[in-house]
């Protein structure tokens, strides 16, 4: 049903509209896009499409009464010497709507003796009534091939009504048209037993499930796959169970499974152990969803590996060895899945990180020093304080156990960490008779506004236990930042600063080559040395 807004129905209006509706069936338009070419064909700037029922009119539908009391509104200004009173209102406007009602029923039962009653009883599902199916079966040339395929494959009817050009619904569709034995020319043009087809014979759409929707050459190489003896039949729960396992499989394969050979025998494998294997035997092979995720993963490891293992051999034609490289990996994942594909890729959960926490063991005890803000040590201009750059861990937790404060724990890790960026800094301030450790600063530089050069400043400093350092140590630590402002100190924080940035660099490469490194050993240490060399050797051949 059209319904449109500020715009009457024309005879124009309609016989446009009856031409829109008539083609809807020729691609797999959805309802916007319908709506859309209804508006450009009426030239009016609002349609909607509403749910036809041909069963009766509905009042609520025609807004029957909104019509009556427009059509009396209009009578009464032409009698304007009648002025009924209510109840004479209220008779006219029942009697209005009660001719509206009959015209319209007189012109539904015109309209639907005029339809085709088999596709209108293939196109109503639960009272629905589908107007692109009805359009599809009731075309006056195909009429007669396309009932008879509906009536034998319901589940495939969908498929055909909303197949896109170029796809292998259009050419179910095709053959459809054209006579021709439906199963016998599909199984020739898409290499199937016959018995494929035949199986899916009086096989309802919601029974074979909405993940064959658009894909019937799919569904036909997935049922080819299997044993004929383990087709599902007419049991829904066997159709939801082989629609999970194909699920489960297009993650694990990473594309759709009956594009992939080894997916298509792992399918075969799966529905074969859950028909009559045991009930461990069928979970080795069909992970859960909860592992799926990690199996994943490890398929993703393994395929970036090989990826870089075959650049590393052959530079110049790396990427064009994208679909070998899916077989290779397909195969081994059909292989693994023999062993258990959940405890596989949790075993290489387990190897990677043993090899990356190696990585960044080495990355810690390489970076375990912090920047000097000073090069040497300083003495105040009174000789009563000296003041000494800290940058080991060692040298920092020596001084929070002295001094009792956090550096004496995981803190002194800490700070290396940060300062090994050269823009955090931690002195101890001495004795200089004794050397007897008497406070603790922390400095950090910080930009200026609008100035190009940075500011050191004081964040942090403490005596013993934290108390506040004396005025010796104060003043010592003043004299320090002002002599971090001379050309000297300016030099050789800039050197240090372009040293680490090149450090870093070098550092990143090296993590970089590290890091790729670790997935290819913990692929080895999994799989086997062997069986990851085949794997590339296979790609490369």
């Amino acid at each position: 049903m059209l319904t449109t807004t500020g715009r009457a129905w024309t005879n124009d209006r309609l016989e446009a509209a009856a031409t829109v509706l008539s083609r809807i069936s020729a691609d797999a338009y959805t309802r916007r896009s319908i709506e859309l070419s209804l508006r450009q064909a009426l030239e009016v700037e609002s349609v909607e499409i509403g749910r036809p029922d041909l069963g009766f009119v509905d009042p609520r539908v025609w807004g029957i009464e909104e019509v009556a009391f427009a059509v009396y509104e209009r009578l009464a200004a032409m009698r304007a010497s009648d002025s009924p009173g209510v109840s004479g209102v209220e008779r006219r406007l029942s009697s209005i709507e009660k001719a509206l009602i009959e015209h319209l029923e007189e012109a539904r039962a015109e309209f639907v003796a005029g339809l085709d009653s088999k596709a209108r009883q293939i196109a109503t599902t639960n009272k629905r009534f589908n107007l692109r199916i009805y359009n599809y079966l009731a075309h006056a040339t195909y009429r007669r091939y396309r009932q008879q395929f509906a009536a034998a494959f319901p589940s495939l009817l969908p498929i055909s009504v909303m197949a896109e050009r170029g796809s292998p619904g259009a050419e179910l569709c095709s053959i459809i048209d054209s006579g021709a034995p439906l199963v016998k020319t599909l199984a020739r043009r898409w290499d199937l037993r016959p018995g494929v087809f035949r199986h899916l014979v009086g096989k309802p759409y919601d029974q074979v499930g909405v993940l064959w929707s658009r894909d019937v050459k799919g569904l036909a190489l997935a049922l080819n796959a299997l044993h004929p003896q383990d087709l599902p039949g007419d049991d829904s729960d066997d159709w939801r169970q082989l629609n999970h396992m194909v699920v489960v499989g297009q993650r694990i394969f990473n594309r759709p499974i009956w594009k992939s050979a080894a997916g298509l025998e792992w399918l075969r494998e799966c529905v074969s152990r859950a028909r009559r294997g045991t009930r461990r035997a069928h979970a080795v092979w069909l992970p859960s969803w909860s592992e799926v995720t990690n199996i994943v993963r490890f398929r993703d490891a393994l395929m970036t590996s090989l990826r870089r293992e075959l650049a590393n051999a052959q530079p110049d034609n790396a990427s064009a060895s994208g679909v070998s490289i899916d077989d290779a990996v397909d195969s081994l994942i059909l292989k693994l899945a023999r062993l258990g594909l959940a405890d596989i890729a949790l075993r290489f959960e387990d190897a990677l990180g043993r090899n990356r926490a190696d990585i960044q063991a080495a990355k810690a005890a390489s970076g375990e020093a912090m920047l000097p803000l000073i090069p040497d040590e300083f003495l105040s201009s009174d000789g009563a304080r000296l003041v000494r750059p800290l940058t080991t861990s060692v040298q920092l937790r020596h001084q929070g156990l002295e001094l009792r404060n956090c550096l004496a724990s995981c803190y002194a890790s800490h700070y290396v960490r940060e300062g090994s960026a050269g823009k955090v800094f931690i002195v101890g301030v001495f004795s200089p008779g004794s050397g007897k450790a008497l406070s603790t600063a922390e400095i950090a530089v910080v930009p200026q506004y609008q100035k190009p050069t940075d500011k050191f400043v004081v964040k942090q400093h403490s005596a013993k236990a934290d108390r506040r350092p004396s005025p010796l140590c104060k003043r010592a630590l003043r004299e320090l930042l002002r002599y971090c402002e001379t050309e000297g100190i300016r030099k050789h924080l800039e050197e240090s600063w372009e040293e680490i940035r090149n450090r870093r660099r070098a550092e990143q490469h090296k993590n970089d080559l590290q890091e790729r490194m670790a997935v290819p050993r913990a692929l080895k240490e999994v799989l086997g040395d062997q069986a990851y060399t085949d794997a590339v050797d296979r790609m490369r051949s």
